[in-house]
């Protein structure tokens, strides 16, 4: 009886803990097919009132403001896909191939090498944007997608996970593969990418959301419009003469909140079973 009434309590509190997390989200979602006119997208809102939750009479004003002539939303959009695309392919090849190396080889000092890389993914990002600015702009790159995804390519969380990984993979299977004449990029393509491929989906995942919510390195590597990437154009939103309404504020918060859940979410089950049995290899 007392087991039943703590797993009761336990269930109630994990209830309450994502209605705290959700009930914004679904205001936002309906508040942004509110109507601006008579008395605005706030119109019988609060969150204590039934109608707050209910979609009635859906506008789709506030999206179709958001996606007209002249609007810089749809090519942060583009931007946002093109960086987090490019980002996520060619931040998981580096990764790979740098625990990859860290794993197999053991060269003279190769411990302090990792351990610098590890202290990349503690020092705070704000701490190190001055020097990155001052790379991009002596390699010609301000303004341009390839100053957002340059500086993000390499992760130190991921290399420490592809290297614990392929730790604990077996040297026999290596040393097997060694016997029959297999070279080292046959021992990487035909044994450690096949195992580690629910790893490489969570090097996606995490490389892909942290490009689609990265604000601070756009904003200052980016001066054009026309180069924005989402949360940009999102952060300008508010307040500025060519869309001074909340609808296509709430609208484009709905779409930076579904696409990546869309995208990620079918994937999501890699993470959790790699991020364990990456972290506790070696």
């Amino acid at each position: 009886m007392r087991r039943r009434s703590t797993q009761i309590a336990a269930h109630t509190w994990l209830v309450l803990l994502v209605l705290v997390y959700v009930i914004p989200i679904w205001l936002m979602i309906v508040t942004s097919f509110r109507s601006p006119t008579g008395g605005g997208v706030f119109r019988d809102w609060s969150p204590f009132a039934l109608k707050a939750f209910i979609p009635y009479n859906p506008d789709w004003s506030g999206y179709k403001t958001l996606f007209a002539a002249g609007s810089y939303f749809p090519q942060a959009l583009i931007n946002t896909l093109i960086v987090c695309a490019v980002t996520l392919v060619v931040g998981t090849i580096i990764n790979l191939l740098a625990g990859f190396t860290f794993a197999y080889f053991d060269f003279p000092g190769s411990n302090v090498i990792f351990t610098l890389t590890l202290i990349t993914f503690m020092v705070p990002f704000e701490a190190i944007v001055i020097p990155i600015l001052s790379i991009v702009q002596k390699l010609n790159l301000v303004d341009t997608l390839a100053a957002v995804i340059l500086p993000t390519v390499a992760n130190g969380f991921i290399v420490f996970m592809f290297r614990q990984f392929y730790r604990g993979i077996p040297k026999d299977l290596r040393e097997a593969a060694m016997l029959d004449g297999a070279g080292l990029g046959t021992i990487l393509l035909r044994i450690y990418l096949p195992l580690s491929r629910p790893l490489m989906v969570t090097s996606a995942i995490v490389l892909f959301i942290s490009q689609w919510q990265s604000l601070f390195l756009p904003l200052a590597v980016l001066r054009s419009p026309s180069n924005w990437v989402l949360q940009l154009s999102l952060s300008s939103l508010q307040g500025t003469v060519q869309l001074p309404s909340w609808g296509p504020v709430l609208a484009a918060g709905v779409i930076t909140l579904v696409i990546p859940v869309v995208l990620v979410a079918p994937f999501m089950r890699y993470f959790k079973l790699s991020l364990l049995d990456g972290a506790t290899r070696g």
